[in-house]
């Protein structure tokens, strides 16, 4: 049985309630697969609920289940934004155009995104140098390189049929598009500009807090320097989110709940007596300082951070603690905010 991570009870299905789920694989030229979906009591409303992780267990192989999970994205993508009927057929026609691919670009480009997720985990660990980064990035791409080139190896001595010439260009073809997954992204600037063209990361900017006076070695000694802080916008970053398929849902899922259990900051009476818009995501912000840098010699406490976090409040109780829920917001020289106090910099966000 597979469990919706979204919910604490199991997906079921109701009878007669297939019609969707079906269409989709028949779209898509699994409705072999179908079974599969029926044995673990998936129906029209519950798959579309299923995480990468839940589709793995019902669809182990992979080429399958990459285009399984391209149609769910496209259908949930369509969704956050408009549930109209008339998108039904758009829909359709794109997962009908998935159920056509043959597989090659797109499974290149698949490739591409799990090794970028690789490298952005090594970054995100925090436990790999930036100085080694780079070559740990080379030697990932000649093991890639190498294990291709003995499959293209061993594809050549096993099928020495000239009638095979044709499979074996394919193949080799196929190897030859997999061999580029880790172009654009071999060194971190590469991997940067890769994550940048695709949105996938939002740079920070740039705002002038105060200006303050320093000093150093000329003959004009004294001169104004400007305060600043790191910014990275709230609106864009939320955006970001609520782009992903499935995200609106979970909101959704979890402000709707009307138990008698007090279990979110929702259920108080407080909250129900105030008036908020609709679709108000709620939102926390907290504060926290952190040595980055402590060179011996220096001293304690000169390259401090105050950093400015936050995280939604409207997401699962499992998901609230997540590191993937604690976003930064701002970050600022600890000694710049004896200048500026944390509720102005609260403001100017």
């Amino acid at each position: 049985m597979i469990v919706a991570s979204q919910e604490t009870k199991p997906i079921t299905m109701s009878q007669n309630n297939s019609g969707d789920l079906r269409r989709m694989l028949q779209q898509l030229g699994l409705d072999n697969l179908f079974s599969q979906f029926e044995d673990n009591d998936i129906d029209d409303e519950s798959y579309l609920l299923l995480t990468e992780e839940n589709l793995k267990e019902i669809v182990p192989s992979m080429g399958p289940r990459l285009k399984i999970l391209r149609a769910l994205q496209a259908t949930k993508s369509r969704e956050v934004y408009d549930s109209d009927d008339q998108l039904v057929d758009e829909i359709e026609a794109e997962v009908q155009d998935l159920g056509n691919d043959t597989g090659s670009e797109n499974q290149a480009l698949d490739l591409k995104y799990f090794a970028m997720k690789v490298l952005a985990s090594i970054l995100q660990s925090g436990k790999v140098p930036m100085s080694t980064f780079d070559d740990i990035i080379s030697s990932i791409k000649l093991l890639v390189d190498s294990i291709l080139q003995n499959i293209k190896n061993i594809v050549r001595t096993q099928l020495f049929d000239p009638s095979m010439d044709d499979l074996v260009n394919s193949v080799n073809e196929e190897i030859d598009l997999l061999n580029s997954t880790f172009d654009g992204l071999d060194t971190k600037y590469k991997l940067d500009k890769y994550l940048t063209e695709n949105d996938l990361i939002i740079n920070s900017k740039p705002i002038v807090l105060d200006s303050d006076l320093a000093f150093r070695r000329t003959p004009e000694r004294q001169f104004y320097r400007p305060v600043t802080m790191q910014y990275i916008s709230i609106t864009e970053s939320l955006l970001q989110l609520l782009r992903k398929p499935g995200f609106f849902e979970i909101l959704e899922l979890n402000k709707s709940y009307n138990g008698d259990v007090f279990t979110t900051f929702r259920d108080g009476l407080l909250f129900s007596q105030m008036n908020f818009p609709k679709n108000t995501i709620f939102i926390n912000i907290y504060f926290d300082e952190a040595e980055v840098a402590n060179p011996l010699g220096s001293k304690a406490g000169k390259h401090k951070l105050s950093n400015f976090y936050y995280s939604i409040l409207d997401l699962p109780k499992f998901m609230l603690s997540s590191l993937d829920n604690i976003l930064l917001l701002a970050s600022v020289k600890s000694s710049d905010m004896k200048i500026s106090s944390s509720n102005s910099l609260c403001e100017l966000s």
